[in-house]
């Protein structure tokens, strides 16, 4: 008898809490219920105006992306080009000149009927040995370069001229 009596006093609070807002009364679980819809609602406008941001921003990469891929076609396009219109590209080194501590000229030469693109030189000894006073292409076909003995360091010392050369 006493748990009938429990279980009627549950139902009449229930059905109480139920009813109190048809009658102007308030409700703690229907305003609850109303709190968290309106929760919901808000995050969920946020999450869709994200998701456009998100999508837009992915546009944009992907343009940014096109963008890309179409300068890099056109740069190894014009690479193609452009190596087209050049020959064989070899590399000569001339003869190393003494190891001692005398003044040095160095020349590379090209071979046959190929012409100096651009050169330089090695060179090898002590630190601060020698220093090079020239450098430069010697007429179409070789380069030339000068090295002089530093007085003042005792090591000796040898310099080679090198070539770049196109057919």
């Amino acid at each position: 008898m006493k748990s009938r009596l429990v279980l009627l006093g549950v139902a009449a609070v229930l059905a109480l809490a139920l009813t109190a807002p048809a009658v102007g009364a308030s409700n703690i679980v229907s305003s609850s219920a109303v709190s968290a819809k309106t929760t919901a609602e808000k995050a969920l406008a946020k999450a869709k105006k994200a998701n456009q941001r998100a999508k837009a921003a992915q546009t944009s990469a992907d343009a940014a992306q096109a963008s890309a891929d179409a300068a890099q076609a056109t740069a190894d396009s014009a690479l193609t080009a452009a190596n087209s219109k050049f020959g064989t590209l070899t590399s000569n080194d001339g003869a190393a000149s003494p190891a001692n501590q005398s003044d040095k000229v160095a020349i590379a030469d090209c071979p046959g009927t190929t012409e100096a693109t651009g050169g330089g030189y090695t060179l090898t000894g002590g630190d601060n040995a020698a220093y090079v006073q020239l450098n430069f292409p010697y007429g179409t076909e070789a380069w030339y370069v000068d090295a002089q003995d530093n007085t003042t360091v005792d090591s000796n010392w040898s310099v080679t001229a090198w070539v770049n050369c196109i057919s």
